[in-house]
Formats: structure tokens, C-alpha cells, sequence
């Protein structure tokens, strides 16, 4: 249908405008990012950007030991570092800095949608909160081994215990819960799929297992060598970080595994990006063209109305 045609059914100017507006976000919604940059953490200290055509430059770097990874909602990267007990901020300019100190033991990092940061201790029980300022609290205690975190859609914190084969759930008070028993699957790490089923990296026996919303046991998935960290891209795929092969695992939603990249270093955790989504070529001009259209039409209705 031409555009005119199109305008030309409204019968009220916002109407017309508002066409104008649909047809601007129609042509932006081609152009928003389905591309996601990987970023990977080389337990070596440094920090990979892996374009999804699996081309790794080298984004920044941070102390020897780096455990666990996750992203806040400004983009700045916070790090576990294993060998010096604390928490570096690595910003989207990648400049690195320590940002909190004392967590015995740090290992995997998630973050709430208030941008508070958990960071399990698996030698040590605990979870530990980080409030967006700094400020480091104990948010449970006496745990076995935790080591895989995950933030649920609700907003509790669920953790993996290593050697009890069990994930617990634990509220942003601090109330610790049985969430499942995980069966056969060790839960060194945890990831969420959109659908709100729970994967667990199994490092000790080389596998992934699957999890259906609401709780276990866990089913076999797939297999993958030292499973230290997940995360699902746009398309639904599952990315895996193995630490002794220095390879990142791609695996479908049926189980299929593929290597996507290598030569990363010993690999230990990764999260997903998406690019900053850009105005399809020409559309601002297009919304230009809509108004004064939109204007000619209005003033032709005007006239013949006598208005």
C-alpha cells in the first residue's frame, strides 16, 4: 500500500502522526541488534570480546584468578578474582578496578535487576551481596560448596551446591529454601533459558543437565568438557566455557554441540552483550517525509471541509 493510501484512512491528525511513528519504529526494529558480542574470562586475567562471527580481541585485564563474571545494567563488568579474595569493575571503556575486598574464596558473580551483585564462596558457605555503592553483606551462610548462581525471574538468588547435588533458594532477605535435588548433576554453574528452564554445568563429570521450571531432578543435556560457565544468546543457544580445553562450546536447543571459538586461555565464565541498536539507513528522513505528508493530507481535509 502507498504511503498516501495509508495516512489518508486516518481521520484525525494524531492519527496520522502516530502512523508516521509506527512505520519509523517498523523500519528500526530491522536494524536492533539480534547480534550479541561474547565476552569471556581467561582465568589468567584476561577479559576476550568474541563478535558473533567468533573474531576475539582482547577487551581487558584484571588480576590472575578470575572466577566468575556478570554485566550490570550500565554495562560496567564485575569480576570475581579467586587469588585475592575480591570483586574488580571492569568498565564498558575497560578500565579496571578493585571494587570490593574481604569475600573469602569468590567464585561465580550474578547480578539483580537493581543491580545488586551475589558472589558465591564455595570453600567458604557463603553468598555474599554487593550493593550497587560497595557495600558487602553476608546473605546466607552454612551452605555446602556453593558455587553455580542464578537469578529467577522472581527475584530470588538460586545456588548450586557442588557436592550435595541440590540447589537452594535463597530471597533477597536472605531466607534459604530447598529449590531441588538435582539427581546425577553436580550444579557447578547455572544459567536460565527464556523459557525459564535451569541448566547445570557439571565440571566434575563433563556434562550439562536440564532442568523444567519449578524444580529437579535434572535430565541429561549434553556433554562438554570442565563446564565452568553458561549463557544463552538471542537465538536460544547455549554457550559454554570449558576450562581445560580453552574452547567455547556451542550447543542448540536439541543438544547438538559445536565449537564456536578457541584459544581463549582457561576459560571460566561468559555473559552476552547486544550491540547498540542503530536507525535503519534513511529512516529518520522517512518520518520526515511521513509528517509533511501527513501535513498535506490534513490541510486538504481542512479545505474541502471548509475549515
Amino acid at each position: 500500500m502507498h504511503l498516501s493510501t495509508l495516512i489518508g484512512r486516518f481521520q484525525k491528525r494524531k492519527s496520522a502522526l502516530l502512523i508516521c511513528a509506527m512505520l519509523l519504529s517498523g523500519t528500526s526494529a530491522a536494524r536492533r541488534a539480534t547480534a550479541q558480542d561474547l565476552y569471556v574470562a581467561d582465568y589468567a586475567g584476561s577479559i576476550y570480546k568474541v563478535t558473533p562471527a567468533g573474531t576475539s580481541t582482547l577487551f581487558a585485564t584484571a588480576p590472575l584468578g578470575l572466577a566468575g563474571m556478570a554485566r550490570d545494567s550500565h554495562g560496567n563488568i564485575f569480576v570475581s578474582v579467586y587469588s585475592s579474595n575480591s570483586l574488580y569493575k571492569i568498565t564498558p571503556a575497560g578500565v579496571s578496578t578493585q571494587f570490593a575486598t574481604g569475600i573469602f574464596g569468590p567464585e561465580e558473580v550474578a547480578i539483580d535487576k537493581h543491580d545488586n551483585i551475589y558472589v558465591s564462596s564455595e570453600y567458604g558457605g557463603t553468598v555474599t551481596k554487593i550493593t550497587p555503592t560497595g557495600t558487602v553483606t553476608t546473605l546466607a551462610s552454612g551452605l555446602t560448596r556453593p558455587a553455580g548462581l542464578a537469578i529467577a525471574a522472581n527475584g530470588n538468588i538460586l545456588v548450586g551446591e557442588y557436592t550435595s547435588d541440590r540447589i537452594q533458594q535463597i530471597t533477597p532477605t536472605g531466607t534459604v529454601s530447598l529449590y531441588a535435588n538435582t539427581g546425577s548433576i553436580e550444579p557447578g554453574t547455572l544459567a536460565f533459558d527464556a523459557s525459564g528452564n535451569l541448566y547445570l554445568g557439571d565440571p566434575f563429570h563433563n556434562q550439562i543437565g536440564k532442568m523444567a521450571p519449578g524444580g529437579g531432578p535434572a535430565t541429561y543435556f549434553a556433554s562438554t568438557p570442565q563446564p565452568y560457565g553458561m549463557a544463552f544468546n538471542a537465538a536460544g543457544n547455549l554457550f559454554v566455557a570449558n576450562y581445560t580445553s580453552n574452547v567455547i562450546d556451542e550447543i542448540t536447543p536439541t543438544g547438538v554441540v559445536t565449537p564456536f571459538v578457541s584459544g581463549l586461555g582457561s576459560s571460566t565464565h561468559l555473559f552476552f552483550a547486544a550491540e547498540p541498536s542503530t536507525p535503519e539507513p534513511g529512516s529518520v528522513a522517512l518520518f520526515a517525509s511521513c509528517v509533511v505528508m501527513s501535513a498535506g493530507v490534513i490541510a486538504r481535509r481542512r479545505r474541502r471541509n471548509g475549515k
